[in-house]
């Protein structure tokens, strides 16, 4: 019994190391863009959010940068700066597009 006991112990540490160094289970892992760019395969006219600013792809990358219209900006919060480019799901886009009612009564 206490041979048991010690190798359950062993292995509750040899797990809790794996976990602690960062490897092991890939959920816990990843970082919150890697798990998104993993699970996505984006499309025309889908729609993201990111730092409170709703893009939408207008066109997808292939030999040049995909395109986004910035669609919705009312969630952002402080001082605006709108990206000339970003990456989402592995791949490169260039915003191209504001949409007139993105920060409504916001803008200035």
């Amino acid at each position: 019994m206490e041979r048991i006991r010690l190798r359950f112990k062993s292995m509750l540490l040899l797990f809790g190391l794996v976990i602690a160094m960062g490897c092991g289970i890939p959920s816990i892992c990843m970082t919150e863009k890697e798990v998104m760019a993993e699970e996505v395969t984006p499309a025309v006219g889908d729609e993201f959010t990111s730092e409170g600013i709703t893009y939408r792809i207008t066109s997808l990358p292939g030999t040049y940068a995909g395109k986004l219209s910035v669609t919705d900006g009312k969630a952002a919060e402080g001082n605006v700066v709108l990206k000339d480019g970003m990456e989402y799901a592995g791949g490169a886009y260039d915003v191209v597009e504001l949409a007139a009612s993105a920060f409504g009564r916001y803008c200035n």
